[in-house]
């Protein structure tokens, strides 16, 4: 009977100063989604992150937010998450081919958190639903992206 939300991804979008893909909410469930909240952020580190490096969505520099009253039906809400305007370093980074280079081997990374309340927890916050989300992408190797390399990131709730 509650409401459920997917979180999916589109293809990189990039350009010379800055880089980032469309995150798309779904909904699933019988009843609505209440006081929906995404935060999400680019960032770009090593591929196959060993252990936790990200940044966290809710308080760091560059997320960014977004609210809705509710979601429900099938036509999902869409925010396109990107680095801001001008982040050359992060484009370098990504798109330098030299596998030797003392960083290593770079990706963008699109992670956030969706939380929102359903029909039984909208008298009481402490019910709040979160769906944590993580994709990766390399504007050469895997423009379209995928969970691969960030699967402890991913935590639908």
């Amino acid at each position: 009977m509650r409401a459920y939300l997917t979180v999916d991804h589109g293809s990189l979008m990039m350009s010379d100063t800055t880089a980032g893909a469309e995150i798309r909410m779904q909904h699933s469930g019988l009843t609505p989604a209440y006081k929906v909240r995404l935060d999400a952020a680019v960032e770009v580190a090593p591929y196959y992150l060993t252990a936790p490096r990200l940044g966290d969505p809710f308080t760091m520099a560059g997320r960014q937010s977004f609210e809705y009253v509710a979601l429900y039906g099938g036509e999902p809400i869409k925010n396109t998450i990107s680095l801001p305007s001008g982040s050359f370093e992060a484009i370098r980074l990504v798109r330098s081919s030299d596998p030797m280079k003392p960083l290593g081997d770079q990706r963008f990374y699109i992670h956030g958190s969706v939380r929102y309340l359903d029909i039984f927890g909208i008298e009481n916050p402490l019910l709040e639903r979160r769906y944590d989300f993580c994709f990766v992408f390399h504007p050469d190797r895997d423009p379209a992206g995928s969970e691969h390399g960030c699967e402890d990131y991913n935590k639908p709730g």
